[in-house]
């Protein structure tokens, strides 16, 4: 599966406000990271996903874009990462981060 275009944008518009550094991160990762393999193993699954080392949950917050039945909670020790995605939960709901 290659990438969906519209669901990476929406997961990207969902950092609107953050800072432009976590921004441009954000958008480095959707260019490199191996989006496709892995909405192909979350196709059609429902519940819960555990993320370990989160980060800025670009990962995260595209998947969900594509499986409206999964939610995502993940772990990372940043906090800053942690309040950032705090600050914008209420654009992607679906995932959440804690410390």
């Amino acid at each position: 599966m290659s990438i969906h275009l519209g669901a990476a944008r929406r997961a990207f518009a969902s950092y609107r406000g953050a800072p432009l550094g976590a921004r441009a991160f954000v958008a480095a990762r959707y260019v490199v990271a191996p989006l496709g393999p892995l909405a192909d193993e979350l196709r059609g699954r429902t519940g819960r996903v555990l993320s370990l080392g989160s980060g800025l949950c670009m990962l995260e917050r595209y998947l969900a874009e594509l499986e409206p039945g999964l939610t995502f909670e993940g772990i990372d020790l940043d906090q800053t990462k942690v309040d950032l995605l705090a600050a914008t939960h209420h654009r992607s709901p679906r995932v959440s981060l804690d410390q």
